[in-house]
């Protein structure tokens, strides 16, 4: 399973860092180029997570200013991101099922890839196209 980390920017994310580790952090090293251990309960980690994902889609240190965003569908795809991430943060904190707090994450995670380009919908599409003249 983590073979098919390689050639993919992958992060290991290891929760529940208020309770002891039964995980090796070595064993995952020669996987992931970052480690992060937080606690959904604490909060603790949150902020190294938050830090490293600008770093990771290429934006370097410097602070997201929305300079990337081009126009309202791909505003409004971030703001579905960020509420489905929030979802995911709550779901995690209230101690909901691994496969609710996962079904958020991928609800954010597609909704960036409409953004991205690899998540394409009917929807995206016809509204793309409709902004566009077509002739015939």
């Amino acid at each position: 399973m983590l073979a098919r980390t390689a050639g993919h920017r992958a992060v290991a994310i290891l929760n529940k860092s208020d309770l002891p580790h039964a995980c090796d952090d070595a064993k995952l090293t020669p996987y992931f180029e970052h480690i992060i251990s937080l606690s959904a309960k604490t909060g603790e980690g949150f902020e190294e997570l938050l830090s490293l994902i600008p770093r990771l889609v290429g934006l370097g240190d410097g602070a997201l200013d929305g300079a990337l965003i081009t126009n309202a569908r791909q505003a409004a795809a971030l703001a579905r991101a960020a509420e489905r991430c929030e979802a995911a943060l709550y779901a995690a904190q209230s101690g909901m099922t691994p496969d609710a707090v996962v079904m958020d994450a991928e609800g954010a995670v597609a909704a960036l890839g409409e953004i991205t380009g690899e998540t394409v919908t009917e929807a995206v599409v016809s509204r793309i196209f409709s902004d566009f003249c077509v002739g015939k």
